[in-house]
């Protein structure tokens, strides 16, 4: 009897409550177009982009003080080890051809 006491003071506590009227969804929709996919860089944008980010590396540390020129020379060896070691050959590429044209 207990139980079923509870139970109806919970269901009719339940009813008593005002309900909480509803803001319509639509406020938080977001009338800009949907963001358009873009395409995959093709081989020859890769290649490019590498080579101008190469090429800024090595006018970066050609024109850097002797100190700070071999600190990064020695990271860059460092990386070009490291890539070796993992097989990864395109890092290795772009790290000795940073080296090979460093004054």
């Amino acid at each position: 009897m207990k139980i079923v006491s509870v139970f109806s003071a919970i269901a009719i506590s339940a009813l008593l409550v005002a309900p909480v009227p509803a803001a319509p969804l639509n406020k938080y929709m977001d009338d800009s177009p949907a963001a358009v996919i873009q395409a995959q860089p093709t081989p020859e944008d890769v290649k490019r982009r590498l080579n101008d980010k190469m090429q800024r590396s090595i006018q970066i540390l050609n024109n850097m003080e002797e100190d700070e020129k071999t600190q990064w020379i020695q990271e860059y060896q460092k990386r070009l080890k490291q890539a070796i070691e993992t097989n990864d050959y395109l890092k290795a590429a772009y790290y000795r051809e940073i080296l090979d044209q460093v004054e």
